[in-house]
């Protein structure tokens, strides 16, 4: 399903990130670690394909939209291989992994280390993998057990060495709960806000269906079939336009918590809940949650709780499949803000929930029109 360029949200100056250059704790320590040496200031998405070398291996670094850097690893894997497979995460995964195991970050053995991550080796040894280069002729193969677990076998010079490892956010990132939850605080109040053109130019990958005068675009379900991610157009002249009527508040109201798409920034008053029991506030706009959701790779489903005369109360869910999280929203949204009303929208977030101790069977939601 397309929408307007999400990477829009991602293109945020990175004159305002020289005092987070980081995208987490653990990537600063393996800068040190390695000894690389970067300007306070870097363009987004660059890659440095060797910022050092270590062991005798080029180190490669890479930046994200917001100019942070957000990968550090060993060089072992082509772009072209990586994007064979649409940059997987496994990837980032084993060039920090096997760098952090030389490192000893934690003054663990790689065996110890590996057997806290449930990272298993099947065949082979691990360690092989420092032997590849992106130039290395590879065979590579990569089995998914969607939000559970990840097996990659390598093939190349005769050896063969296969690994299976959780589908588990905080082990694919580098970074705990409590990091993670810093890193959204940080980074959504960082975003862009999405533009307000509401026209719609492509739909001819989606299901179309029609009610009346609307056109239903079929996003799916997610947990419920009463939480959906289907989007409402109103046609005219051939062209597509988003819904937003106040006569037809939930479904207004569902497309800008999809989208981020309205005529100006609506007003977030967001309560973080911590892991640590604790909550913080920040105030930020509904545009900037739904772009900083859509530029980690999350898909987006709203679920309608309640409606009142004046207010409508739901949940928003940002699905992350490939990392195995979710992003769980409770928000009030009053209907007066599709009259013009500068109200603000209130909710409380639950970051980066793990699925993958999650049974399947919440997942296995029939689809319907």
């Amino acid at each position: 399903m397309r929408t307007i360029n999400v990477i829009l949200a991602m293109a945020l100056a990175a004159s305002l990130n020289a005092a987070t250059p980081y995208r987490t704790p653990r990537l600063e320590k393996i800068a040190k670690a390695t000894g690389i040496t970067l300007r306070d200031t870097l363009d987004a998405n660059v890659t440095i394909d060797s910022a050092t070398i270590f062991k005798g291996k080029d180190i490669h670094v890479r930046t994200n939209g917001l100019g942070d850097i957000a990968h550090i690893g060993y060089n072992l894997f082509s772009p072209i291989l990586k994007e064979n497979y649409g940059n997987n995460p496994v990837f980032d995964f084993l060039e920090r992994y096997l760098l952090e195991l030389d490192l000893h970050l934690d003054e663990k053995t790689a065996e110890v280390r590996m057997d806290v991550d449930q990272v298993t080796t099947v065949k082979g040894n691990i360690l092989m993998l420092r032997q590849l280069t992106p130039k290395t002729d590879i065979k590579f193969d990569l089995d998914v057990i969607s939000r559970k677990l990840y097996r990659i076998t390598c093939e190349f010079d005769n050896k063969k060495v296969r690994i299976t490892f959780p589908a588990n956010n905080e082990l694919l990132v580098g970074a705990n709960m409590t990091e993670l939850e810093e890193v959204f605080r940080r980074d959504v109040q960082r975003m862009l806000t999405i533009s307000g053109i509401d026209l719609i130019f492509d739909w001819s990958d989606a299901k179309v269906s029609r009610s009346k005068d609307i056109l239903i675009i079929d996003g799916g379900t997610y947990l419920s079939k009463m939480i959906r991610g289907s989007l409402y157009l109103t046609e005219e002249g051939g062209i597509r336009r988003l819904l937003c009527d106040r006569r037809d508040a939930t479904r207004s109201i569902s497309n800008i918590m999809l989208t981020g798409i309205f005529e100006r920034n609506i007003p977030l008053k967001l309560d973080i809940d911590r892991y640590s029991g604790k909550a913080d506030t920040i105030e930020i706009t509904l545009q900037q949650l739904v772009a900083y959701c859509k530029a980690e790779g999350c898909k987006l489903y709203f679920g309608i709780k309640k409606v009142s005369e004046e207010v409508l109360t739901g949940t928003f869910f940002a699905y992350n499949e490939l990392y195995s999280y979710d992003h769980m929203l409770s928000i009030s949204f009053p209907l007066n803000i599709l009259e013009g009303s500068e109200d603000c929208v209130k909710g409380k977030v639950y970051t980066y929930i793990p699925l993958h101790f999650v049974p399947d069977k919440f997942f296995n939601i029939e689809q319907e029109q």
